[in-house]
């Protein structure tokens, strides 16, 4: 009989736990990218292309403004369907704060020189607003091998946006110049064959650059640098 209350409990344990498990993870899932908190159902989700060896252009790109976007993930709508893209080379701060990415929201505001939360954040938001602002207005190409983001939907692409003059220039490396994204992710050789370590190597310059003219997350530590020469 006592065995037999013992073995009942335990089985209510579990039970227990496990409830509380799905619980956590189905919160935490709500919290994060690329779905904003929103969980598409099956039938509007076709399977994630596979990762190719070849570099492959979505046809007839356009931003699908998604709540979800923000500076260095974004959906677009192709020829082919949706795909939510994520940046090589940089990352962009947090446009807002969750119960789970304060440490990641301090490790962006340091990189920037030691930025409190709510600055991290405001420059978050002037990233999302930039990259979302150029890609309504100008035309842009992606370029992508579908190669995954970890084990989420969004895929790692190169995306060159138009300017008004007529030429191209990839929008890792516009975000970094005005100061809105560190070069803090995977990187990868750019489909005209420039090598990855050549091409992070003139974002480094152009950070330099941001950081010397305090352009966006740059501002307080050019101030600062300033105060320190007087």
């Amino acid at each position: 009989m006592i065995m037999s209350m013992s073995r009942r409990r335990l089985r209510q344990l579990v039970t227990v736990i496990a409830t509380v498990a799905l619980a956590a993870v189905t919160v935490w899932l709500r919290h994060h990218e690329p779905y904003g908190g929103r969980f598409p159902s099956s039938r509007a989700r076709p399977p994630a292309p596979a990762p190719t060896a070849d570099w492959t252009e979505l046809r007839h790109p356009v931003l699908a403004d998604r709540p979800s976007d923000d500076g260095d993930s974004f959906t677009v709508r192709h020829a082919g369907g949706e795909a939510v893209v994520r940046l090589y080379f940089v990352d962009c701060p947090e446009k807002r704060r969750t119960p789970y990415n304060g440490a990641r929201l301090a490790d962006q505001g340091a990189a920037f020189g030691g930025l409190t939360e709510n600055e991290t954040l405001r420059v978050g938001r002037e990233a999302r607003d930039f990259t979302l602002t150029l890609l309504r207005g100008r035309p842009f190409r992606v370029v992508t091998r579908w190669e995954p983001v970890f084990d989420d939907r969004r895929h790692y692409a190169h995306v060159f946006v138009t300017g008004p003059d007529g030429t191209e220039r990839l929008l890792a490396e516009q975000l970094v110049e005005a100061g809105l994204a560190r070069i803090h992710t995977k990187g990868a050789d750019l489909p005209d064959g420039t090598r990855r370590a050549r091409f992070e190597q003139r974002l480094r310059a152009v950070e330099k650059s941001a950081r010397l003219a305090g352009r966006g997350g740059w501002k307080q530590a050019a101030a600062d640098n300033k105060a320190r020469e007087e």
